[in-house]
């Protein structure tokens, strides 16, 4: 099947479902690419503080059952409409920091809502459609999702293509060798710039990241909450 009718499947079995309803930091020369927060955070004026969730604890863990990059344990959360004291999964957004992730913890975190703010759309919309995407192809894993991540999302800006890999975190790599796709995380990417235009997120339901505002020398990471 060719790549434009694989994803011509995909995208029908996204919408059926949804209209039915780092440990290891990059290397590189961090001192020219370390961002302030702001920036990391950018545009972080156009997003909600949700509201009892300006001191929330975040504990970090390598996700085991490999279905994100993380497992973050949330606690001292306020009642609020959007993200309660739970385990969830996680992803980062910061390429070049590094973070405890074997049982770190951090206090103080505000959380930030991207609902509906337009420069997350396109990772909003990968948050909506990326277990069909899995679904539908058991080859894509969570390692494609991250890559995408931090191409549509990551400051600095993140380029697969001119990145080595060696530069790229160990769980992405072994003896050399990519881990991943190269050609379906060019897919995924296509798809979304494809789609994420007509995509309702506003509608019950609709998935969109959840940022959690780290200390300044620590990964960005984000979780997904539902509308």
């Amino acid at each position: 099947m060719s790549t434009n009718k694989k994803l011509v499947v995909i995208w029908c079995l996204v919408a059926s479902i949804m209209f039915m309803a780092c440990e290891n930091p990059l290397t590189g020369n961090k001192d020219d690419r370390k961002p302030d927060l702001g920036e990391s955070l950018t545009p972080i004026e156009e997003m909600s503080l949700i509201e009892g969730a300006e001191s929330a604890t975040l504990t970090i863990n390598i996700n085991g059952a490999k279905k994100a990059y993380f497992n973050i344990e949330f606690s001292n959360i306020g009642s609020n409409k959007i993200i309660d004291n739970e385990l969830k999964d996680g992803w980062c957004i910061d390429v070049w920091k590094s973070i405890d992730s074997n049982d770190g913890v951090y206090t103080n975190i505000k959380l930030y809502s991207t609902h509906l703010v337009e420069q997350w759309k396109p990772v909003n919309y990968l948050l909506n459609v990326q277990q069909a995407l899995r679904n539908n192809d058991p080859q894509i894993t969570w390692l494609e999702i991250q890559l995408v991540i931090w191409s549509l999302r990551a400051y600095p800006e993140f380029d697969l293509e001119t990145t080595s890999i060696e530069n790229l975190p160990g769980q992405f790599r072994k003896d050399g060798k990519a881990l991943f796709s190269y050609e379906k995380v060019y897919e995924i990417l296509d798809f979304v710039e494809a789609n994420y235009k007509s995509f309702n997120f506003d509608q019950n339901g609709a998935k969109f990241a959840v940022v959690a505002e780290m200390p300044i020398d620590v990964q960005t990471v984000i979780t997904i909450a539902e509308k």
